[in-house]
């Protein structure tokens, strides 16, 4: 039964030491309040129970030993400093402090209200959303535990379930084979997150990998849902061999890439969606390289729809086909029409281009992105089972003697695709031969 009797009370500048160290049973129960301070209170070793409150804090609150209590409320701060300290329901106070590495609090997230939360020691989350940063330490997830990446600024282990909202990961997160890190909307990821040995999800967002981070790919299973985006571009080529990838039958995953990085998994069994390129920087490539990038067969590479990050310095010609990334520095379009192979292709323009005589695409695919620079030619046919994608190009068709071809010829069983997205785009001379029925403009 619960008094309606308040227990002990710590006046201003007094001190109080509640000592059940060594003595099993020492308790404090049935108060309506069972300690209030307002000065400085030392407990030690002290279950309470049958509290309506346990502590209402004010002052300095001390804790060292083993503690067990449902709650402590007040506008005080609250010291751990050695021993653990369960707190079962909720703790508001004006300052948390776990103050060494043999100090422990343990409590659910969802009581957890604080100014500031420094810890030197361990802070134990048995469930629940931690919305504010724990500073340092470290964190361990025994629970169901939700937040923000950014309030975990100390190393986190997880026994149980993470549940990441965004934000960026700033430190070293490891965990247990039995364990869940779940991350759902835009999250970067900078720090070293190899030790996570789990299962890890994907949903609703992006996962941006920086340059200072390490991803998990010692991770029982990756699975990226519907949607998502995998950003590996971080400036530097890595190879990421990941021990299984999932991605679900029907769902469509965007990948950014740096040229160079391998994107990999030693079991591909659950692997029944699509892969997407959506991003390849090529930024630092400057010289030719041909690599194979990914093991996976349902990687799909389209130019028209991959961003291309890169300077007046990169490579200009890219083709793609069977998980082979090749690249090289080839000049103008013509000479990108004649090479260009089975597969996709891909020709970027860094400025005007002059490209003379007749040039027939015959050999597959090929996309020419062309940042609103100008291309001057006698004609461009392209045959039959073949599509030229233009993007953001403009052409100027120049007509000498009884010279008789238009600037562009799409023949029979071939697709022309124009597509002025970012820049205005004129066709200018004898214009567009049709052929057959199989061409696109597209203004967007």
């Amino acid at each position: 039964m619960i008094s309606n009797n308040d227990g002990i009370t710590v006046a201003k500048n007094y001190e109080l030491i509640l000592d059940g160290t060594n003595k099993e049973g020492a308790s404090v129960k049935n108060f309506k309040t069972a300690l209030i301070n307002n000065g400085t209170a030392n407990v030690m070793g002290i279950k309470f129970e049958n509290n309506k409150t346990d502590i209402e804090n004010n002052g300095h609150l001390n804790l060292s030993d083993n503690n067990t209590l449902d709650t402590i409320k007040g506008d005080g701060n609250l010291n751990i400093n050695d021993g653990t300290t369960s707190v079962n329901k909720s703790i508001i106070q004006n300052e948390i402090n776990i103050n060494s590495d043999t100090a422990t609090l343990i409590t659910d997230a969802d009581g957890l209200r604080a100014n500031s939360i420094n810890n030197s020691g361990t802070l134990e989350l048995t469930g629940g959303t931690l919305s504010q940063a724990v500073n340092g330490g470290n964190i361990n997830i025994t629970g169901d535990v939700s937040t923000k990446a950014d309030n975990l600024q100390g190393i986190t282990y997880v026994e149980n379930t993470l549940n990441i909202t965004g934000g960026s990961i700033k430190q070293e997160i490891n965990s247990g084979a039995t364990s869940n890190l779940n991350i759902t909307g835009d999250t970067t990821l900078k720090a070293d997150l190899s030790g996570i040995s789990g299962n890890v999800s994907l949903k609703n967002g992006a996962l941006k990998l920086s340059n200072k981070g390490v991803i998990f790919t010692n991770s029982q299973n990756f699975t990226a849902e519907n949607n998502t985006t995998i950003a590996l571009n971080n400036g530097k080529s890595e190879d990421l061999n990941f021990n299984k990838v999932s991605i679900a039958k029907g769902d469509n995953v965007n990948l950014e890439i740096d040229f160079g990085d391998v994107f990999k998994t030693s079991d591909s069994s659950s692997v029944l969606g699509n892969i997407n390129l959506a991003l390849l920087d090529i930024t630092k490539q400057t010289e030719d390289k041909t690599y194979n990038f990914t093991n996976l067969n349902n990687v799909n590479v389209d130019f028209k729809n991959v961003e291309i990050l890169k300077n007046s310095q990169s490579v200009d010609f890219i083709t793609y086909n069977s998980g082979d990334l090749n690249a090289r520095k080839i000049g103008n379009l013509g000479s990108a029409i004649k090479n260009t192979m089975s597969g996709e292709n891909l020709y970027i323009l860094s400025g005007d281009d002059d490209t003379a005589g007749y040039n027939l695409l015959s050999g597959g695919n090929l996309t020419v992105k062309g940042q609103g620079h100008l291309v001057t030619t006698t004609g461009i046919v392209v045959d039959n089972q073949n599509a030229l994608t233009l993007q953001d190009v403009n052409v100027k068709n120049v007509v000498t003697g009884s010279d008789n071809k238009a600037a562009i010829t799409v023949n029979k069983g071939a697709v022309l695709n124009i597509n002025a997205s970012k820049h205005n785009v004129t066709i200018e001379g004898r214009q567009i031969q049709i052929i057959y029925k199989r061409y696109r403009i597209l203004f967007r």
